[in-house]
Order: C-alpha cells, then structure tokens, then sequence
C-alpha cells in the first residue's frame, strides 16, 4: 500500500509540475540539448487549436552523425513520460486495454537495437522517474508500466523486413533510415514498410505520432516524392540540416577531405541534401588531370608488381585490357591499355586476346593477377589457368562492379590515379553515367550518342580496384579475396591422378559425378554463347 502511494504521489507531483516537452528533457531525463534539438522538439511538439498535436508525423533528413538517433530517442521518451502522466489512460484513448508498442524500425535488426535502443536505455539510466516505471528489458525492447493496469507501454527495435510488428498498437512508429530501407533482394522497400506501420497509430484518432528520420538519397526515390509531399502537408513537419548544423563538434571544413574524395556521396551523407538520380560517373577535370601517361612500350618489360584486368563488350565487337602498378605513394599508374575492335558479324577473335596476355605476362613476369570475369571469359579461365596463368576471377555483379568504381572515383578525386593519354580511355570515363545513389548506384554507358561502350572503363576500374586491394593487403597476399572473387590454380594432369589416386573409393565416385556435373554445365554454357552469336576462337 506503501508503496502505491509512493507511486501516486510522484504522479501527482509530476502532473502538478506540467513540464513542457524541452523541461521534460533536461529535468526528469537530467539531459543536456543542442540548439538545434530544443528547436525541432518545440516545433513538433505544437498544438492544434483541439489541443491534439498539430503535426502527425516529423520529417528529419540530415547529414550523419548529426545526432538523429539520440534526439528520436528522447523524443520516445518524451511520449512515455507524458502516457505514464495519462489518468485512466485506456478510458483517455478509448481503446480497450492492452500493451502499447513505440516501435522502431530501420533497416538491421542490430542498428536499430544496437543504436537506437542503447541509446533510450542509457537514457532511461539517468532518469529515477524512468526507472520508477521500468518493468523490463531484452536485446530487443524496453517496457514502462502503465500505472493502474496489467499493460505496459514498450518501446521496440525491430527490422524493416519483420513483419510480425502489423498488427501492433502503436502510440508511435519511427523510421530509421527510411531511404535505405532494402529487402535481401536489394531491393528498395522504404515505401513498403512506410504503407505497412505507419497506419498502426492511427487508432489513436490523431494523438499517435510517426517520426522519419533519415540522410537523404536521389531524386528519383521514393523517400524524394515522400519529402516533396511532405513539405507542402499542414500535419507533416519537415526539417533538413547538414551535419555542422546539428552538431556543432563536426565543422563543414573538417570534412573537405570528404567531399573532394566523392562529392555525390558527401553531399548526402554530410550535407544532407538529395543529389540528381542521373549524373556523370566523374567530372571531366577529374579526367582530364589524370590523363598524363603515355602509352608503355611493352616490347621493355620490368618486375613491378602488376594487375592485368580485361573485359570484354557484351555485344562480342570489343575487347578491352589495362596493366598498371601501385607506387610506394599508392597512386596507380594505368600505364597499358589495348582494346580489340570487331563487329556481331565479324566478333573479336579471342585467340588474339589470349595471345597477347601470354606475351605481357612473359614480358612483365611479376603479374599478380590476370582479372577476368566468370561468365563471360570462361573459355579463356580455362585455357590460361591450365597453363599456370595467375588467373583471378571475379563475378562481376552490380555489387562488384559499384566497389570498384567507388574506388575507381575516390582515387581519382583524391589525385591519386595516373591515366594515359587514349582518346578510348577519355571518352569512355567522361561519358560513363552514374544512376542511382547509395547501394542501388550503376554505372553504364550511354546508350546513345558517339560513346556507347564502357568495356575499357571497367577494364580501368577493375585493375584499380584489384591494386588497391593488394595495396590494402601490403602488396602480398593475393590468396584471400572471398568477396571479391578467386585466385585460381590449376594443377597438372600428374598432380591430379595422383592426388585422386590416394582419395577413398566413395571420394573418387563423388569426384566423378562432379566433374561430369560441371562438364555438362559448360558444354550449356559454351552453346548459349554459340547461339547468342559468341567469340570466334582460333
């Protein structure tokens, strides 16, 4: 009895004090607030003529590390404190009893639970009225009591491909990263999981509240289309800050560095503004400052530590290659490139291809890699790996081909990229396009104009990204590169029987069967090339 007694009397002492929302904060959660916090709090916070909050849901588009996360947090805890202040709380909503969530979702599991729920229970530690009505904890929520009720009100972390939260009563749903959200597809899925949630405060007859917070994306994303809307709604309250405006602690300068190395990139993640979905791959400054090589006699070979990367154009008329070496200051000198020119009638012959790569691999005996791609090169893997060609393959997916040209972009930005002067190699990475922004970027080639191709600038950015790997990897260590593809050793014919003579019975039966599995697949392999019109051999 004692003890709900106690309870009543901090309730009454609290609802007596009738904090605002900035006092809540810094008083009952002993926290101290940036300017631009108390600013977007009192904003949101405003009440309508009815006394019901003015505006439904808060719009947050900033740079990162601005201190979202934090000030959503406290916003959650905000609400809490006010429904723990609710008398008769399920009489005050009309609802009948049961447990309340404030849900987070953002696009990992982990983030949201690892970030934003670390956060509201670090929080929670400093505040004794908090703590009062706490009545438990996992990895994944944080519960408070609501007073006079077998119900509590829970703030949960989740991802944003759970689906078990549908059904939930919510008082509030947050949307971390809502721009970012993507299923295991890749696939974008921010409207999805905003169509999904975002009706499940609506119980609440316009008292529950949604919160997006997120850095911004392209111009052609959903999350865009959302903001544009956004901004023109009486009941949605839209605010977009770069990073030093949030956080005084990181200064527009301190970030230079950033922005030389990829403005599109940083003008998202720092300056917290959308960039165009379409825009060219570099600028050609970039290009042009960049084109001091001339093209290296190979007839005079040397022992630098060397890529070899080659690509060949999807529609068999072209076949492109670039060599180059990383300096002891980690610049990339691209000092050899040669493409092969042919027509769907008359395709390249891939015997000239690999008659050259045997030719620069004797010349420039220390070639660490020979870079090709599994699918379209796999005649070529074969025939080279089993004469002990260091061959490298690589898948080259969106996935691949964005973190190379991530590296491709960065270096070049930063000076740290030596080019030669080829008109091909000129014309193909000025009119290189970039489509996309964050993990769905593309780079293609026009595909109209005077330059429709872009086999010598993969060529370029793949033998960039393979020498920087090895210098990531202190220029040793080719053996181990998972993610980014394989290097391949072929054994002798020798070395195989014996090895398959000392294997069991049942191992040898299952070599067996793979090996005519794997036969059969590349005989449908070379016949799919064959009828799509493929490579001549000879």
């Amino acid at each position: 009895m004692e003890l709900k007694d106690d309870t009543d009397f901090l309730l009454a002492s609290h609802r007596a004090a009738n904090r605002d929302e900035i006092a809540i904060a810094t008083d009952v959660f002993n926290l101290e607030l940036r300017p631009k916090q108390i600013e977007i709090i009192k904003e949101f916070f405003s009440k309508a003529a009815d006394g019901k909050p003015m505006y439904e849901e808060c719009m947050l588009v900033c740079g990162k590390k601005g201190g979202k996360t934090f000030l959503i947090a406290v916003m959650n805890l905000i609400l809490i404190y006010k429904l723990i202040l609710i008398e008769n709380f399920f009489k005050h909503f009309k609802i009948i009893p049961q447990d309340v969530f404030l849900l987070n979702t953002c696009a990992g599991k982990n983030q949201s639970r690892d970030v934003y729920l670390n956060q509201v229970k670090g929080i929670v530690t400093l505040s004794p009225f908090l703590q009062m009505f706490k009545s438990g904890a996992t990895a994944d929520d944080i519960k408070f009591k609501i007073p006079n009720t077998e119900s509590n009100l829970i703030l949960k972390a989740q991802s944003s491909r759970s689906i078990s939260s549908l059904g939930y009563l919510c008082f509030s749903v947050t949307f971390d990263e809502l721009a970012w959200f993507h299923d295991t597809n890749n696939r974008i899925t921010s409207k999805d999981a905003y169509d999904a949630l975002f009706p499940n405060i609506k119980p609440f007859e316009g008292w529950g509240y949604s919160f997006i917070l997120s850095s911004p994306s392209d111009n052609s994303s959903w999350f865009y289309s959302h903001y544009n809307f956004s901004k023109g709604s009486k009941r949605k309250l839209v605010k977009q800050y770069a990073t030093w405006e949030m956080n005084p602690n990181i200064t527009r300068e301190s970030l230079a560095e950033e922005f030389r190395r990829d403005p599109d990139k940083a003008t998202m993640d720092w300056a917290g503004k959308f960039i165009e979905a379409i825009g060219g791959a570099f600028t050609p400054e970039a290009i042009d400052g960049s084109l001091k090589l001339d093209i290296r006699d190979v007839s005079v070979g040397d022992k630098r530590l060397r890529v070899l990367s080659l690509d060949p154009g999807l529609k068999h008329d072209a076949y492109s290659l670039a060599m180059g070496f990383s300096d002891i200051n980690h610049r990339v000198h691209i000092d050899y490139v040669h493409d092969w020119q042919g027509t769907r009638n008359d395709p390249v012959r891939i015997s000239d291809v690999e008659k050259h790569i045997r030719y620069l691999k004797e010349k420039y005996p220390n070639i660490n890699k020979i870079v090709l791609d599994q699918r379209y090169s796999a005649s070529t893997i074969q025939r080279l790996g089993a004469e002990g060609l260091p061959i490298f393959e690589t898948f080259f997916d969106g996935g691949y081909k964005q973190k190379m040209y991530q590296t491709f972009k960065e270096k070049i930005n930063m000076g740290e990229v030596l080019l030669p002067r080829h008109e091909k190699v000129r014309n193909e990475l000025i009119a290189l396009r970039r489509k996309g922004s964050g993990a769905n970027i593309r780079y293609e080639a026009p595909t109209t104009g005077l330059t429709t191709h872009d086999d010598m600038a993969d060529a370029i950015a793949n033998c960039i990204y393979q020498l920087n790997l090895l210098d990531l990897e202190g220029a040793g260590g080719t053996d181990d590169f998972a993610l980014d593809g394989k290097v391949t050793h072929y054994e002798s014919e020798t070395e195989k029987k014996e090895r398959i003579a000392k294997m069991p019975e049942k191992e040898k039966q299952r070599l067996k069967e793979q090996e005519a599995k794997k036969g059969e697949e590349q005989k449908k392999a070379l016949k799919k090339i064959d009828d799509d019109g493929g490579f001549a051999v000879g």
